[in-house]
């Protein structure tokens, strides 16, 4: 009760900040998160995260990419924990938040994917697309983004981070396995291979 009390004076003070439309619901998800109330902590995350999406277009520079990025890995992460939680497993609603994640995640690259120094993101973005329409089960979503990436003039796939490059690779190798283009799967994954952090050997799958 001390905690919800205290969380309560937080909420109220950063209520009357500048920025709290995303700053409340920001401190409420990561409250209802530490109680467990996964639902609750990804509807609060969710609105803290359009209310910045709101803002981050406002901004010219890119100076806040950074903070786009660990937003759109959190609401991916909080999603799959929330279809994953066994107290959860009877509430049928929850595949619906991993969807509502895509949908968000989607208005994101929209914002990232134009000209200018924000675009290095839309391929981080882009990965955990995939990694939700791979959980779903819907790959054939990926299709739509890939050809923003590799048609768009405004992409120069060298830009992007080699983080980014190798994940994009790994997953678009996988599409080329289950549409039998196994030549263009052979060099996707081999780049992907070739690139991975040494530092990351559990993300190399056998078999």
């Amino acid at each position: 009760m001390e905690l919800i009390a205290a969380a309560n004076r937080i909420i109220r003070q950063l209520e009357s900040s500048q920025y709290a439309d995303i700053l409340a619901p920001a401190f409420r998800a990561s409250l209802s998160y530490r109680l467990r109330n996964l639902v609750e902590s990804y509807l609060a995350f969710e609105k803290a995260a359009n209310a910045f999406i709101l803002e981050f277009r406002n901004w010219e520079s890119a100076w806040a990419l950074e903070a786009l990025c660990v937003i759109a890995y959190e609401i991916r992460i909080l999603t799959e924990q929330l279809r994953a939680d066994k107290e959860l497993a009877s509430i049928r609603k929850t595949p619906e938040k991993l969807k509502s994640a895509g949908s968000f995640l989607m208005k994101v690259f929209g914002v990232l994917a134009g000209k200018g120094p924000r675009r290095i993101g839309a391929l981080y973005v882009t990965c955990q697309l995939f990694k939700i329409y791979f959980k779903l089960g819907t790959v054939h979503l990926c299709r739509s983004v890939i050809r923003s990436i590799e048609t768009a003039r405004i992409f120069d796939f060298e830009e992007f981070p080699v983080r980014d490059k190798v994940t994009y690779m790994y997953y678009t190798g996988r599409l080329e396995v289950y549409n039998e283009n196994f030549p263009a799967a052979d060099h996707k994954l081999s780049y992907a291979l070739s690139y991975y952090s040494p530092l990351k050997e559990a993300n190399i799958r056998f078999g």
